[in-house]
């Protein structure tokens, strides 16, 4: 189910890299206060809990929210839609639309009907925008 949550805004302008970019997409944000920051990591992620990607995103949130906050974790089983589940429910929209794409272009059709071209689906990739993966 996609979610609102705002890790979801926050997450992007982090700037991580390395394994605390996995860890954080593992997560959702369920609370900040002046000295805390709470978030839940989905079980999925678990093994991506390392002391030094806990310290690189400790630093990225000082950083974003102007002061040291203690980051805690609490391990859950999530049913909301954290961003790597939605980085994945998007590659795998923009995939079946390629497919659709293809399956639906005249020319393609045109030379299934005449030549009996057969669609290859493993082989086909969305398009993706300058600069982006």
């Amino acid at each position: 189910m996609p979610s609102n949550n705002g890790w979801h805004a926050i997450l992007p302008t982090l700037n991580l890299s390395g394994m605390a970019l996995p860890l954080a997409q593992h997560c959702l944000l369920e609370s900040v206060t002046d000295e805390h920051l709470t978030l839940l990591l989905d079980e999925s992620g678990a093994s991506l809990q390392s002391p030094r990607a806990e310290a690189q995103l400790a630093d990225a949130l000082a950083k974003h929210y102007g002061r040291e906050l203690k980051l805690l974790f609490k391990l859950v089983a999530l049913t909301e839609e954290t961003p790597e589940k939605r980085s994945l429910r998007l590659a795998a929209e923009q995939q079946a639309a390629a497919e659709e794409s293809i399956r639906n272009d005249p020319f393609v059709k045109q030379l299934q009907e005449t030549f009996g071209a057969a669609i290859v689906l493993g082989s086909i990739r969305p398009r993706t925008e300058p600069g982006k993966v």
